[in-house]
């Protein structure tokens, strides 16, 4: 079983990013990525409402990812895993409980990302 998600890490990190993507898959297996500026309460990603396909995605697959790019691609991306839940109201805001986070970076040979070879950080609880 993995270990937990590092989740005072996490929110300190958190600080360096200004947006990220929420991303879901529907039943044809296309992925739809939404634009959001999420908060933290220490515990789950507050993503805000999100729109009808998002909302469609979650509800048939509560396991979603989101990603904070990287400010610059010389540095990391934030990528956490988690799980959603879903409210009644559309209005109201998905909380999403991470599962898995790590911070994700290219390496570079000859001045190109191989995408073969990646440098990642886990955040895991001791």
């Amino acid at each position: 079983m993995a270990k937990p998600v590092d989740l005072a890490r996490l929110g300190d990190l958190l600080s360096g990013y200004s947006f990220a993507f929420l991303v879901t898959v529907g039943d044809d297996y296309r992925v739809r990525t939404t634009a959001i500026t999420p908060t933290f309460d220490g515990a789950r990603v507050d993503v805000g409402p999100v729109g009808a396909h998002g909302r469609e995605n979650m509800s048939a697959r509560a396991d979603v990812t989101l990603v904070w790019p990287a400010p610059d691609v010389s540095e990391y991306s934030l990528m956490v895993d988690g799980l959603a839940e879903l409210p009644d109201d559309p209005a109201a805001p998905v909380l999403v409980t991470p599962t898995k986070a790590l911070l994700h970076r290219p390496v570079f040979t000859d001045g190109r990302a191989v995408g073969t070879v990646h440098d990642c950080v886990q955040l895991k609880a001791d």
